[in-house]
């Protein structure tokens, strides 16, 4: 009667894979690893810039006149000037008022008036 040996390993076959492939594979993938997602920030932060640019920098003239003109006009429309005598000094003194809805409207930059 024949028996077998489960002991023994087959042809070819290891036990344990070879420690330089395990070390070369683990490395190769940490660098590829780092590779993305260094060239992550980078698409991140450029895009970010040419936001930044697109925004604030590169403000097309015709878009600020049309701002200011119109930031004029809701002064214009709704300004009036107001003549008072100052208590302390008796002099007279000429302001500027606008509703203060219209005031914040313009510092935020919205425009602003009905």
């Amino acid at each position: 009667m024949m028996t077998h040996d489960d002991n023994q390993p087959l042809s070819g076959d290891t036990e344990d894979p070879r420690g330089m492939a395990t070390w070369a594979i683990g490395l190769g993938s940490a660098v590829v690893l780092l590779a993305f997602v260094l060239a992550s920030i980078g698409m991140f932060n450029r895009e970010t810039m040419n936001e930044v640019l697109e925004k604030s920098i590169n403000i097309r003239f015709e878009d600020r006149n049309a701002t200011r003109d119109a930031q004029h006009a809701v002064l214009d429309e709704e300004a009036h000037w107001v003549r008072e005598r100052d208590p302390i000094s008796g002099d007279i003194v000429d302001r500027l008022a606008i509703p203060i809805e219209d005031a914040m409207d313009i510092v935020a930059g919205q425009g602003g008036g009905p």
